[in-house]
């Protein structure tokens, strides 16, 4: 069941083809701090957290995160060196997120605790 709710929900095509019915998308609690870029501290489920100008990374430190947890980032801002997410890295109350070279803007990459 769960790799069909995947499927649904990364490829709802493909997913209707098999006869699975979408979900709705869910509307989480989450935090932005885009505003002011750098590590920042946010306990919700999902948020939006900005790698500042300069720099390839960005640590967010979250109480609902373990070391076995699966974080999942996604790029929503692409710079001309900043392309890729090239790893994240959970720990105990904290997740860090590197892209593939320091960005030459400040450039937001929007995340989601899948399993804690």
């Amino acid at each position: 069941m769960r790799r069909l709710l995947l499927l649904a929900l990364l490829c709802p095509a493909l997913a209707f083809a098999q006869g699975v019915t979408v979900p709705k998308p869910l509307s989480l609690p989450k935090c932005n701090s885009v505003s002011t870029p750098g590590n920042a501290t946010c306990n919700f489920t999902a948020g939006v957290a900005a790698v500042a100008a300069g720099v390839a990374a960005v640590t967010i430190t979250n109480a609902q995160v373990a070391s076995t947890s699966v974080v999942i980032p996604v790029l929503e801002f692409v710079d001309s060196t900043c392309t890729s997410v090239k790893t994240l890295v959970p720990g105990s109350g904290t997740f860090t997120i590197t892209l593939n070279a320091n960005c030459t803007s400040n450039t937001q990459v929007g995340w989601y605790i899948a399993a804690k």
